[in-house]
């Protein structure tokens, strides 16, 4: 096995890859690449067991085969070497990876392939295609509500729903709810599928900038995602994801229109005095103003702050926790935001003021439970 590549093609293909290995992994053969050179084109494959990836790049190949590259040392080795043609040639007996370059030769300990898993497959597949742009909005919208409760797995992904003319990105803490909806478009099969985060991250760093279509491939325990020439294949998490419908609620009659960054900012300060394990911040909308107050009687630490908005509907006393605002808030692209409440015990709706026609943004806060004595 013997080609000819460019170091920068090659550490751009790794680079891209290599999010997929594992932190720590007690299968050695899993911080490897495997490469597979056949008939002009090296293929590159990385797998944790949950997520896997591969990637294809021409190369000038004078033998096919295969072997399982380390993927530290290679990648430290490219990004210590300038723009040139690299030699690779493998030995066929004991794995050992030559490497000839302009300013001279390295020797890199290679495994047998075939202790290399397999790739994943889809059988029965069904499919959509998303447009690439609408995919990193929808991650980036809605991941950030991931739960990390391992005793709900259900809750650790992103839930996506398939509804014959839109598709649903829906993630939940059980404090916080983020979803995202894409509409005007035709689905085949009405259907759900929870995405883990590993590979929505992923995805998410891999995606191009430039809009591309994304097809997504999906049986009852994988999913796929293929464009350009890359494919990514994670292991879909088995359960069922709650009724988020049910928490949504149906009108809310309090209704306060804000701007994004003078609350976001107001907040950021704000927290700085509140109490570290509850960082309860106190919405007094009264009016046409807001004043937000937290206090640390342990540390007899307090603020207060004003902020005009436009109110209509009763006044109200609610109260939030400032990290869980500050996280919905910095996600949301919108100048203003509006903020749907109906009791201070019920959850708080939260959404940008503008968007395209087609997309649909809203965010959920369950409020802190306090009484009105405790300010």
């Amino acid at each position: 096995m013997k080609f000819i590549v460019s170091t920068t093609t090659l550490l751009k293909k790794l680079q891209s890859l290599s999010g997929v290995l594992p932190s720590r992994s007690v299968i050695p053969i899993l911080d490897y690449f495997l490469f597979d050179v056949s008939s002009g084109i090296l293929t590159i494959y990385v797998t944790d067991l949950e997520v896997s990836m591969k990637d294809s790049t021409p190369v000038d190949a004078k033998e096919d085969g295969k072997v399982a590259v380390p993927a530290k040392m290679l990648i430290e080795y490219l990004k210590t070497s300038e723009e040139q043609p690299i030699v690779i040639d493998i030995n066929k007996e004991n794995y050992t990876i030559n490497i000839t370059s302009d300013k001279g030769k390295y020797k890199i300990p290679g495994e047998n392939p075939i202790d290399f898993p397999k790739f994943q497959e889809v059988e029965n597949k069904n499919s959509l295609t998303l447009d690439s742009g609408v995919l990193a909005l929808a991650i980036n919208t809605a991941s950030f509500c991931i739960s990390t409760a391992e005793h709900r797995p259900e809750m650790t992904g992103l839930n996506l729903e398939m509804l014959p003319t839109e598709v649903n990105f829906v993630a939940t803490d059980g404090n916080r709810l983020a979803l995202f909806k894409k509409k005007n478009l035709t689905i085949a099969k009405e259907d759900s599928i929870i995405l883990p985060r590993k590979g929505l991250n992923v995805l998410k760093n891999n995606l191009p900038e430039a809009d591309i279509d994304v097809q997504i491939s999906y049986d009852n325990k994988n999913a796929v995602f293929s464009f350009d020439s890359k494919q990514l294949i994670c292991r879909l998490i088995d359960g069922r994801f709650p009724d988020y419908k049910n928490v949504i609620p149906a009108e809310t009659p309090n209704k306060v229109t804000i701007g994004r960054r003078e609350l976001l900012s107001s907040l950021k300060r704000i927290n700085v005095f509140t109490e570290k394990t509850t960082h309860r911040v106190k919405f007094n909308i009264e009016g046409n103003l807001i004043q937000l107050s937290a206090q640390d009687i342990d540390l007899t630490s307090e603020a207060n702050e004003n902020i005009s908005v436009e109110h209509d509907g009763e006044d109200i006393l609610i109260a939030f926790n400032a990290q869980f605002l500050q996280d919905i808030i910095q996600v949301l692209d919108s100048d203003d935001i509006v903020l749907g409440m109906t009791k201070p015990n019920t959850p708080c709706i939260i959404k940008p003021t503008h968007l395209a026609d087609d997309e649909e943004i809203l965010m959920l806060v369950m409020p802190t439970i306090v009484s009105q004595d405790s300010f």
